[in-house]
């Protein structure tokens, strides 16, 4: 969907309603400087932070820089960088709710506090003004569970700013935020973009080669495919996000988009001719090395990446899956069981759960930090290890061994892929545009995200 002059005109409505919006600031000596991070924006909006600056900032005194920094710019940018809408707004943030989507008719539509539908990751929510705040406040959410909503701000609490703060829900209505304000604010409701983002996307896999967009990712074309053959066994996609390689059951690469890093080198440290071992792929962040691993345990790597041994290694196939920590040379193994291996330094994490000789682990992705994560098992379950939070589930399939993959939208959303090819988007994150890839046969292999604008 194209860029139109009331799209451009939304996000100019979003920063001058921002602008204003501000929050109780407690006369203190100190305060943060005024452009300090206060949370990267990685930390927080996941494989979208590639697309421009999601950074959260500090407004220093909240009076320093006129409109920059205020908790309205930081809305407004996260509209600007992830859906293209362009302008600026000259109210009070509290009237964002009534205005904004009637001089911006879409993507950005309002729901009600208490409504039919709850708030999710990338919403807009608007804070109501008071006697004691005569502007509101806007901030974004950054993710959901049972019970909470988080959000990242600015111009809130700035003797001591954090920039995140999590607000409780009951069902689908959020009661007044009372931190920093007599009384709390009253939360109005929540605007909700109704198209793809820009950078939201994903690549999902085919047992024959086949790479699928869905979503914002472009179409591509893999150098090898194998149309009678059940061969690829893994997808990792390249910093670009419009590019990667595919792991075939023998142990060989395979690029497809536009990688070029690794076309002069189609086979992995490990090869295996004929035998059905070769299990997953990760890339490092700069794209120009990684892992693949075995099913028995055994780390291969290939391109810059440092050769590196596992913890866990077995004589029999049972290794599952790999997550690559953003140091590109050290992470986790997941064996069928649950269990997680770390290697190349990363610290043990405490697993939440396993399944001693059930072969039913699926998957296993990182947080932003690296300390948490979550594994798949076959019937669509998310289970979280280390520092992670539970994540409100998608779809499961009990007694159906289905799930395929996972990937990370947000530290506490994502979205599974199944057998046919289904994405299926869990903890808030957006529902991305495709289809399946086969409606009759369980083919689906893989799931890759893709940050493509």
């Amino acid at each position: 969907m194209g860029v139109v002059p009331a799209r451009r005109f939304l996000v100019s409505v979003l920063l001058a309603a921002m602008a204003f919006a501000g929050s109780t600031v407690k006369a203190q000596a100190t305060v943060v400087p005024y452009g300090q991070v206060l949370v990267p924006g990685a930390a927080w909006a996941g494989s979208l932070a590639s697309l421009g600056d999601l950074n959260v900032y500090s407004n220093g005194n909240g009076h320093e820089q006129g409109s920059a920094f205020q908790c309205t710019e930081l809305a407004t940018r996260f509209a600007r960088v992830v859906y293209g809408a362009q302008g600026g707004w000259s109210g009070p943030a509290y009237k964002l709710f009534d205005s904004g989507p009637s001089v911006y008719p879409t993507p950005f539509l309002p729901l009600a506090n208490g409504g039919a539908e709850p708030p999710k990751f990338g919403d807009i929510l608007i804070l109501d003004h008071t006697a004691y705040n005569s502007t509101g406040h806007a901030v974004v959410v950054s993710g959901t569970g049972p019970g909470y909503v988080d959000i990242v701000e600015q111009n809130w609490g700035n003797y001591a700013p954090t920039g995140r703060a999590r607000l409780t829900i009951q069902g689908t209505f959020m009661p007044n935020r009372v931190d920093g304000n007599p009384g709390g604010l009253p939360i109005r409701g929540w605007l909700r973009a109704w198209t793809t983002p820009l950078g939201d996307g994903a690549f999902t896999l085919d047992q024959y080669g086949g790479v699928h967009p869905n979503g914002g990712a472009p179409p591509v074309r893999s150098s090898a495919t194998w149309p009678k053959a059940d061969m690829a066994r893994g997808l990792a996609v390249g910093p670009d996000g419009t590019s990667g390689l595919v792991l075939d059951s023998w142990g060989g690469l395979h690029t497809f988009g536009t990688a070029r890093t690794l076309a002069d080198a189609p086979v992995a440290g490990g090869y295996w001719p004929h035998w059905d071992i070769a299990r997953s792929v990760v890339l490092n962040s700069t794209g120009d090395g990684g892992y693949t691993l075995d099913g028995l345990g055994g780390i291969h790597s290939f391109g810059t990446a440092p050769a590196r041994t596992g913890t866990a290694y077995w004589n029999w196939d049972i290794g599952r899956g790999m997550a690559l920590n953003a140091d590109g040379k050290s992470g986790y193994v997941l064996d069928g069981y649950g269990g997680l291996h770390p290697f190349g330094g990363a610290a043990p994490l405490k697993v939440s759960a396993y399944w001693l000789g059930w072969d039913i682990a699926r998957g296993v992705t990182l947080n932003s930090t690296g300390t948490g994560g979550y594994v798949l098992d076959g019937f669509g379950g998310l289970h979280p290890f280390g520092d992670a939070a539970p994540a409100a589930p998608g779809i499961y399939w009990p007694g159906k061994d289905r799930a395929r993959g996972l990937f990370l939208h947000s530290d506490t959303s994502g979205y599974v892929v199944d057998a046919y090819g289904y994405l299926i988007p869990f903890g808030g994150a957006p529902a991305l545009s495709g289809g399946p890839i086969s409606t009759t046969l369980p083919v689906g292999r893989g799931v890759g995200a893709s940050t493509a604008s």
